[in-house]
C-alpha cells in the first residue's frame, strides 16, 4: 500500500506541492512503530505555497554578482526541486536536487558532494549544520537564511546568520540579521 502512495504523491511532488498523508493507526504508536498493516489512509492533503513574482530576479540577480544558491529544506527533495525550477534558482539550467538521507558523513566527501547539488531535501538540523561546515571548508562564504528552530545551528555556524521575521525565537536570537 505505501508502494501504491507513493506512486500517486509523486505527481504531484513534481508540481511543488506537499503532500501530508491523513491515517488512522491501530496500537500504540510508542512501543516500536507502527506497521504498514495498522496505517489506515484515509485521505491526501495537497498544500502549495505562493511563490513571490519577484523571485525569479532575485535569484538571477544572485547568480550574475556569482553568488551560488543552495536550498537545503526538510521537505521532500522531489517538491522543493520543482519549486527551485520554478522560481528559477539556475537559470536555463534544470536544477539537481538530492535526498539528504543519501548524503555522505564525512565533510570532505560531503563539500565534494555539494559542488554538485542545488536542491537538498529530506535535511536534518544537524545536516544543515554540516553542509554549512562543509562549504567553509571549500573556502566559501556562507550566508544561511531560515525560519524555524531546524536552521538555527545552521543560522548560528553560518558567516551571515539571518532569520525570517517570522522566525522562531531562539532562531533570531543567533541571527546576526532578523
Amino acid at each position: 500500500r505505501i508502494k501504491e502512495l507513493k506512486k500517486k504523491i509523486r505527481p504531484w511532488a513534481e508540481q511543488g506541492m506537499r503532500v501530508l498523508l491523513a491515517a488512522s493507526y491501530e496500537g500504540e504508536p510508542d512501543t516500536g512503530g507502527l506497521t504498514e498493516d495498522q496505517i489506515h489512509p484515509m485521505a491526501l492533503i495537497l498544500i502549495t505555497n505562493r511563490l513571490r513574482n519577484e523571485a525569479a530576479e532575485t535569484f538571477r540577480y544572485f547568480r550574475e554578482q556569482g553568488v551560488s544558491i543552495r536550498v537545503i529544506s526538510g521537505d521532500n527533495p522531489v517538491t522543493v526541486g520543482a519549486i527551485a525550477r520554478k522560481v528559477r534558482l539556475t537559470g536555463e539550467r534544470e536544477p539537481v536536487f538530492m535526498d539528504a538521507r543519501e548524503l555522505p558523513a564525512n565533510s570532505e566527501e560531503l563539500a565534494r558532494v555539494l559542488d554538485d547539488v542545488d536542491v537538498l531535501g529530506r535535511v536534518l538540523p544537524d545536516q544543515k549544520k554540516a553542509i554549512v561546515q562543509a562549504l567553509h571548508l571549500t573556502d566559501h562564504v556562507v550566508a544561511m537564511t531560515g525560519d524555524g528552530v531546524n536552521d538555527a545551528l545552521a543560522i548560528k555556524e553560518a558567516d551571515l546568520g539571518v532569520a525570517m521575521g517570522n522566525a522562531a525565537p531562539a532562531t533570531k536570537a543567533v541571527a546576526q540579521v532578523v
